[in-house]
């Protein structure tokens, strides 16, 4: 299934930027998220056998996907090695979503709502704290920020019919 929402990179490359060091360990901070988001999605989709749900939790694994591409081409146009791993707080959301998956669907999509909710955050706190660029954080607020919304308000739906 594709996706309904497309995530255009291609504004993004900006001139290399001596500067842009400091905001490379929020970027990093981001992508890690979107990876440990991916894994998740991963998980619980094995364990969904209503093909509607299955169908819209794979477009929200195809969400955090394009925003991990983005963050790692930002990192990349920057000649930053992007961090190819979700590190420790990956760790904790694998083994927090295993746990919830061995509990039943509702309990994953839960889960999978806590994750979205996290990262919900995290967004809103890169754009408060002045964590990334002009043109990062008109893709927060334009593309990421309004998805991450919908991935909670949807999961809620689907928590609902059960």
């Amino acid at each position: 299934m594709e996706s309904n929402t497309t995530i255009t990179i291609g504004s993004n490359s900006m001139a290399k930027d001596t500067d842009f060091a400091a905001f490379a360990d929020d970027v990093h901070s981001l992508l890690r998220g979107e990876l440990s988001a991916i894994e998740a999605y991963e998980m619980v989709l094995e364990s969904l056998d209503n093909q509607v749900e299955r169908d819209r939790v794979m477009e929200f694994l195809l969400n955090h996907q394009e925003a991990a591409n983005y963050w790692t081409s930002v990192l990349v146009n920057q000649s930053i090695k992007p961090d190819s791993s979700s590190g420790p707080w990956g760790q904790f959301v694998k083994a927090f979503t295993a746990s919830a998956k061995l509990l039943g669907n509702p309990a994953a999509l839960e889960a999978l709502k806590q994750g979205e909710e996290h990262g919900l955050n995290e967004y809103e706190n890169a754009l408060e704290n002045g964590k990334l660029t002009r043109r990062m954080e008109q893709v927060v607020r334009d593309k990421f920020i309004p998805l991450q919304r919908r991935h909670i308000m949807s999961i809620e739906s689907m928590k609902a019919l059960r």
